[in-house]
């Protein structure tokens, strides 16, 4: 594809069926010449195409993150793709064990729903409160004594807690962000990181 048939800046490659010309050209009341045997003597034909930026692809919602990264890079080669954890929305600390009811947390763990630790992996790293914390490993099993019965994990630091850590109080997995501003050679792919699907539209910026 050409800007204009006077110039001579390559805007990219085009691939179309013949279908596709066939029905642009019916579209427009003329009909479909399928090769140079059935063109009149002398007649010249030229297909022009409208053309507009690309800063989405729809159709990669939904699908696993793997794949649309590989057809992206493949697509654009001088794009910069940045794979990005879609923001946790946060939990809160949880008890089974009347000890933590009671009294909180101290030392290196605290409780929460194992459906949140879900997407945690070692070296990950939480907002608890006001302070972060490294994760070192998830163990132990527990569920809520009321209904509606969630199950719970233990969800074990690097560093010791400072003080104590009461039930209720709200943590969230911090994730990498896209740097500030618009980038036009960027691509910014958000994913879960359970289901590894793509969650949102991939978008250029």
């Amino acid at each position: 594809l050409y800007k204009s048939a006077s110039e001579d800046d390559c805007l990219g490659k085009l691939l179309l069926t013949e279908e596709d010309v066939e029905m642009a050209m019916r579209a427009q009341g003329a009909s479909f010449l399928l090769d140079d045997e059935f063109s009149p003597p002398g007649v010249e034909a030229y297909l022009t195409v409208r053309t507009a930026e690309l800063m989405g692809w729809p159709s990669f919602k939904g699908q696993p993150a793997p794949d649309v990264q590989d057809d992206i890079e493949q697509a654009c080669p001088g794009k910069q793709i940045v794979m990005l954890e879609k923001a946790d929305q946060g939990s809160e600390v949880v008890s089974w064990e009347m000890v933590h009811v009671r009294n909180g947390y101290t030392g290196n763990f605290v409780g929460v729903y194992a459906e949140a630790a879900s997407k945690l992996r070692k070296g990950d790293t939480i907002q608890l409160g006001d302070t972060r914390y490294t994760v070192a490993r998830i163990h132990g099993q527990g569920s809520s004594k009321k209904p509606p019965v969630r199950q719970m994990t233990y969800l074990y630091f690097e560093e010791d807690i400072d003080g104590f850590v009461k039930n209720g109080m709200p943590w969230k997995k911090v994730t990498r962000v896209a740097g500030e501003g618009f980038n036009p050679d960027r691509v910014c792919v958000y994913y879960d990181v359970v289901t590894m699907k793509v969650l949102e539209i991939p978008c250029i910026g």
